[in-house]
């Protein structure tokens, strides 16, 4: 089998008190399928604030709001459990399903959707709403053209933030979802490698053709030319991690796996300086890390903010075969080690 590498990198739109409104990039987010031990992923989610993230477990058959947190919209029934990191209030940031596919929602400028209509989904519940209707890849694209989808406001936040999804399962299959003002535009296979935010994915293969494939991105003194201009921006990161997962090996093992592919994910420090809002430079940086196997479930955390600092692990599929509710926050200091039967105990209370 033909080992792909993929890479993604998101951002998200924030507006804060006395500040201007603007663009903070942020997530890198990798995929690797190996030939023996199935699809790898590893993923950073680099941020101005902490999200309120938790582990939660959604069990088949849980009505969920068709638009997130407005109830006008009217609720729909998931057809399949679903197990990873919920945010701000409940809203699907990077799940698993049953079937072995994951859903994970990144920023994307150009979004565009349509009127509010009966049965519409919003940009809030788009990859929640495919990773608990939809087994895998094929069923997605299937069926993508006919989810109906319609912008929405998130409380606190002065515009309605705008997103792209990607669905991959444990087949290694993969797809990159963007809503754009022409239409639906779905890129699967090698279209589907790498993956940034705006401009689109076309546009980032483009300039990859255009330039980077046809050189050296390091010369003969070891003097890098990726990332010249920083690793901040989408174009930057696409060619960080397009070319240094092109440079992995077969792993010896799922653990080993995971090792080498977290390894290619860039880690936003504390502090870094980001850009300039009304005068005053403003900073983003890595709160969580996750790494996990398609294949066995297997899932390792890392947290880093403020004061906490921890390193744990759990196998998603346990959580999901357990099919009970729970909530854990990603923030807890005491997390450490295996949490999984952790995570059943408190959902049996």
């Amino acid at each position: 089998m033909k080992i792909h590498f993929t890479a993604l990198t998101c951002i998200f739109t924030l507006g804060l008190a006395g500040a201007s409104t603007f663009t903070v990039e942020a997530c890198t987010d990798v995929a690797w399928n190996t030939k023996t031990f199935g699809t790898l992923i590893s993923r950073t989610n680099d941020w101005l604030e902490p999200t309120k993230g938790e582990i939660r477990v959604l069990p088949a058959g849980s009505e969920r709001l068709l638009l997130g947190l407005d109830k006008a919209g009217g609720k729909y029934k998931t057809k399949y459990t679903v197990a990873g990191i919920f945010s701000y209030g409940g809203l699907v940031h990077d799940v698993v399903n049953s079937e072995g596919m994951r859903a994970s929602v990144l920023y994307y400028g150009p979004m565009t959707m349509g009127e509010k209509l009966k049965g519409s989904v919003s940009q809030l519940t788009y990859g929640e709403y495919l990773a608990t209707n939809f087994a895998n890849v094929k069923e997605v694209l299937a069926n993508i053209n006919q989810i109906k989808s319609t912008l929405v406001e998130l409380p606190g936040l002065p515009i309605a933030p705008k997103f792209h999804w990607t669905v991959t399962d444990k087949s290694g299959d993969r797809a990159i979802i963007e809503l754009d003002p022409e239409g639906v535009n779905v890129y699967t296979g090698e279209d589907a490698q790498v993956m940034t935010n705006q401009p689109s994915v076309k546009a980032h293969i483009d300039n990859w053709d255009k330039v980077w494939s046809k050189q050296e991105l390091a010369n003969s003194n070891g003097k890098s030319i990726i990332g010249e201009k920083g690793n901040v921006n989408p174009e930057q990161r696409y060619l960080h991690a397009r070319y240094f997962l092109s440079h992995l090996t077969e792993p010896q093992s799922t653990i080993n796996g995971l090792m080498k592919l977290q390894a290619t994910v860039v880690k936003v420090p504390h502090d870094a300086p980001n850009r300039i809002v009304d005068g005053e430079m403003t900073e983003y940086a890595t709160e969580w890390t996750i790494s996990q196997s398609l294949e066995t479930g297997t899932t390792f955390l890392e947290y880093t903010w403020g004061d906490v600092f921890t390193r744990f692990n759990l196998n998603v599929y346990t959580l999901i075969e357990n099919n009970k509710p729970v909530r854990i926050k990603l923030d807890d200091p005491n997390l450490a080690g295996d949490i999984t039967q952790k995570i059943i105990d408190l959902s049996n209370k």
